[in-house]
């Protein structure tokens, strides 16, 4: 299983550094595909307590969602005004769909669908989106090395929390969630999160050439924004072990050998992605 758990982490580190480099048109994919997995998968992990959820739905959201994270700023929707974020206009047209199917079939349950249905939608889609936003911040040429770092402080995390809490991990980080999970893989996650990060600022002008686009923050800004997505991504994965606890279920799926599925495998994104991309334009950009 630690073979396989490895070579699987390899595996998608690569193609997501590939859809980092490559932009929209890969992105955008394989942001959908993992998207509807995920939603199937918290569905089925509903289905455990008999609450259904509007999947049809939501994955119609996950559609428009995706192409309505492009920063209104590049130009791409010219009626909408700048002020006005197209994702935020997708956002309240979903929980107004959400409201109105339940008002034409009411149930001894449909809060229970709006309220896990528009649940869903903020914790998968609407989550995974900010991986666009992040990767197109307006005003910004190196858009990408947000994204990388994004990237670098939830893989680092995911890393260094397993190598170091299996390794050396003594004190139960959150026990009645995750028994596996150690204080001192918490910290090693973090460490790596942030030395990775470190190391490809500083590497990176020389390996990527003079055309590549530069970082548009310094060394410490982006040691502080890895920082900050690898704490945020250990809450993401704490919150779902929590849901799975919920659920009685050790994984949410079988996507990936050694993995789970792909709700198990993006947990830590789903709440890393829009902290890092807040903190960045709060606090970087």
């Amino acid at each position: 299983v630690s073979l396989a758990r490895a070579l699987g982490a390899v595996g998608a580190f690569a193609v997501t550094l590939g859809c980092v480099a490559w932009g929209l048109w890969v992105l955008v994919p394989l942001l959908l595909v993992a998207s509807l997995l995920a939603l199937r998968e918290y569905g089925r992990l509903l289905a455990a307590h008999d609450l259904p959820i509007r999947g049809r739905t939501l994955a119609l959201a996950a559609v428009v969602t995706l192409p309505a994270a492009l920063p209104v700023e590049l130009g791409w929707i010219p009626w909408l005004p700048e002020a006005v974020g197209p994702r935020e206009v997708v956002v309240g047209l979903v929980a107004l769909v959400l409201i109105a199917l339940e008002l034409g079939t009411p149930n001894e349950r449909s809060i229970q669908v709006v309220a896990f249905s528009l649940f869903a939608y903020l914790y998968i889609p609407f989550a995974v989106s900010h991986a666009i936003t992040l990767r197109y911040t307006p005003g910004v040429d190196g858009g990408a090395w947000l994204l990388l770092v994004a990237v670098l402080g939830i893989v680092g995390s995911d890393v260094g929390g397993y190598v170091v809490g299996s390794a050396i991990g003594r004190r139960r980080l959150a026990p009645r969630i995750s028994p596996n999970k150690t204080v001192e893989g918490a910290v090693g996650g973090i460490a790596l999160a942030v030395a990775s990060t470190a190391l490809a600022l500083v590497l990176g002008p020389s390996l990527l050439g003079a055309n590549a686009p530069s970082a548009p923050f310094g060394l410490g800004a982006g040691v502080a924004l890895a920082a900050g997505a690898a704490v945020a991504a250990q809450v993401g994965d704490l919150f779902e072990s929590l849901l799975k606890r919920w659920s009685g279920v050790k994984d949410a799926g079988s996507l990936l050998p050694g993995h789970g599925g792909a709700l198990d495998r993006m947990d830590s994104w789903l709440v890393a992605l829009p902290v890092t991309y807040y903190l960045a334009v709060l606090f970087v950009v």
